[in-house]
């Protein structure tokens, strides 16, 4: 699942996921603080839980789920997104798969920093343009 806080409303809205138990237009949004997606997003770091009936923050969306990762995709210093993955399995990340979901993580945040940087050299070149013409 994709996580993105809207910091405004207060909410983190699903803006992607599968599942197999769960139709995704029921998953909705949640208190932007709520649950181990809202710690990754409050704290700015990976959250990892090998057993989600032993956290006080868990929100099962999932019935099924056992242990769950959730990995904030930065964008500068502020977090646009979370990449969040469950198991039906108790402990069932690896620290070398939490590795490779906070990578994943990183590269996203780059990629959006990438278009985000992209956006206002365009924007430079417009305004550069419209005063040359």
């Amino acid at each position: 699942m994709i996580g993105v806080p809207d910091y405004e409303a207060g909410v983190t809205r699903v803006a992607a996921a599968a599942a197999r138990t769960v139709p995704v237009e029921k998953w909705g949004s949640s208190p932007i603080a709520a649950g181990i997606v809202g710690r990754a997003i409050g704290e700015k770091r990976t959250v990892h839980v090998p057993d989600v009936s032993q956290d006080a923050d868990y929100i099962p969306l999932v019935s099924a789920t056992r242990s769950e990762v959730a990995v904030p995709i930065l964008s500068g210093d502020e977090v646009v997104a979370v990449l969040n993955v469950e198991s039906d399995v108790r402990g069932a990340f690896s620290r070398s798969q939490v590795m490779t979901l906070e990578t994943l993580a990183d590269g996203i945040g780059i990629i959006l920093r990438n278009a985000e940087l992209f956006q206002a050299v365009e924007r430079t070149n417009a305004r550069s343009w419209s005063w040359t013409a």
